[in-house]
């Protein structure tokens, strides 16, 4: 614990934080009050924001706002500075006196704590002499043992003494025997360990190729899986895509076909009065008036097309058609007429205006001036009709449609379908197409024609999702690298182990033969 001052009127440093912390908590004080500890000693709010923001858990707010206390920070010293004096009157100016009461009794003993920590730990030097005398009484018996033991060794000469003659007796013998035993220790130890230096050679080949392989397998194992299953999951059959459009109408229109990214070519089934573009982008769009007046109709179900009679008119998105409608009659009937859109040419010639295939309908009343705005959304051929039950209402209308088309004057059309043969068949490839690449983006085809056309167009999606398989490798491949490097690990820990293995052995193999 940090040195505090003498008096509780002398100032506290920071070095005392731990101890005015604890004696805090001894005393009670609730610390979701800090905030107002702080404003009480003479911190600022705008650095009681900050600890705020800065500290999530309360405590920790308590202890900044100490250690700022502390360090005198902002107006403290206004406040009678950093002292138990003036954290006792902080504390009975928030109305907490039994906190301000118990650090009264404590803080005297928190003074004197220091001291008293000093005074137990002076004995323990006085001790150390006696240990080390201990220890040189301990150490001064050896020597005495080691006399004691010296007469059993001086005996050893006087026995080889006492053996001595009988060695000189027979030199000769004595000679002739050690020769022999010498000869014969070579000739057993010489072959033994020239046999046992190569199987120790082998061993350690042995391990370090078993330690390769180790390594090698699994990843192999893993990239083979993976390759295999991301061929299999991204393999398919190749999908088929035939579709038919009807375009264009007794006015210059045009129609786009979208085309995957990843389709090279389109088979188109047009006839001879149809214009081919290829783009890489959507072309332009640009705006022409048509316009049209019915002065009267009468009938169940009358046509109502801007191009006169059953012909459609081709809008693209974006296309508004505008009626102008006025109906009179003797009708009181909220809807004694009704306009009805249609883009299908069958329930249009039926006449079905409660179908759920019609675009919309829109009621019209008596003795009025009907505005009908419709915004189209879809590329189709639209037929607008007239439905009255009642053979007395008579409408006059006046049409203005604003025909969306596709500006093509920048483009050239396709060179697979300037020279059609008889069968009015032509294929447009795109030799700019990119199978691996992994972006949305679509290619298309512009058709353009001066009358109502059937158009027919096919291709096939290829067999392989490039993109997907192309995620799916380096998946596989960066989960390959983890496990090699996880294998490497492994591996080398257990080659290490097994050489230091194979080191001991060989140390007490060739210690056997020494001895």
């Amino acid at each position: 614990m940090a040195t505090t001052s003498s008096s509780s009127s002398s100032p506290l440093t920071i070095s005392e934080l731990i101890d005015v912390l604890n004696l805090l908590k001894k005393c009670g004080f609730p610390q979701r009050r800090w905030k107002e500890l702080g404003l009480t000693l003479g911190l600022l709010m705008d650095s009681l924001d900050a600890i705020a923001e800065n500290y999530s858990k309360v405590e920790d707010r308590f202890i900044e706002c100490l250690s700022k206390w502390l360090r005198r920070a902002d107006n403290v010293d206004s406040k009678g500075g950093a002292t138990f004096d003036s954290l006792s009157h902080a504390l009975k100016s928030m109305n907490e006196n039994a906190a301000a009461d118990k650090l009264d009794q404590e803080k005297p003993s928190v003074i004197k704590e220091p001291l008293e920590q000093q005074q137990p730990s002076e004995p323990s030097v006085s001790e150390e002499p006696e240990q080390q005398q201990l220890s040189e009484t301990s150490v001064s018996e050896e020597p005495e043992q080691q006399q004691l033991s010296e007469p059993s060794v001086s005996e050893e000469p006087e026995q080889q003494q006492l053996s001595e003659p009988s060695v000189s007796e027979e030199p000769e013998q004595q000679q002739l025997s050690e020769l022999l035993v010498s000869e014969s220790q070579e000739s057993l130890i010489q072959p033994h360990t020239s046999q046992s230096s190569t199987p120790t050679a082998i061993t350690n080949h042995s391990r370090v190729t078993a330690c390769i392989i180790l390594v090698l397998v699994p990843i192999l194992a893993v990239l083979v899986v993976g390759v295999s299953t991301s061929i299999g999951i991204t393999h398919h059959s190749p999908i088929p895509i035939d579709q038919s459009m009807e375009i264009g109408d007794i006015q210059s229109s045009s129609a786009l076909i979208p085309v995957l990214n990843n389709v090279s070519s389109v088979s188109l089934n047009i006839s001879f009065g149809v214009t081919v573009f290829m783009a890489s982008s959507i072309p332009p769009t640009g705006t022409q008036v048509l316009q049209s007046g019915i002065p009267q109709s009468y009938g169940h179900c009358a046509p109502y097309n801007v191009n006169t009679g059953d012909n459609p008119v081709y809008l693209l998105p974006g296309s508004i058609m505008n009626y102008t409608l006025t109906v009179s009659g003797l009708n009181d009937s909220q809807c004694p007429a009704k306009l009805v859109l249609f883009n299908k040419k069958s329930e249009y010639l039926t006449c079905r205006h409660n179908s759920s295939n019609v675009v919309k309908a829109y009621c019209l009343t008596n003795d009025t001036v009907n505005h009908v705005l419709i915004m189209i959304n879809e590329s189709a051929n639209y037929y607008v009709i007239l439905i009255t039950d009642d053979p007395t209402i008579s409408v006059s209308s006046d049409i203005t449609v604003h025909q969306v088309y596709y500006n093509t004057s920048h483009l050239s059309p396709a060179k697979d379908c300037k020279q059609r043969s008889n069968d009015a068949s032509c294929t447009v490839h795109n030799p700019d197409i990119k199978k691996w690449s992994c972006s949305n983006t679509e290619w298309y085809v512009i058709l353009q024609s001066s009358s109502n056309e059937d158009v027919g167009y096919n291709y096939k999606t290829p067999s392989f999702n490039y993109c997907q398989l192309q995620r799916c490798l380096i998946n596989t491949f960066i989960i390959g690298g983890i496990v090699l490097l996880l294998l490497l690990l492994i591996e080398s820990g257990c080659c290490l182990w097994t050489r230091r293995i194979a080191k001991e052995i060989e140390l007490e193999e060739v210690e056997h033969y020494n001895s």
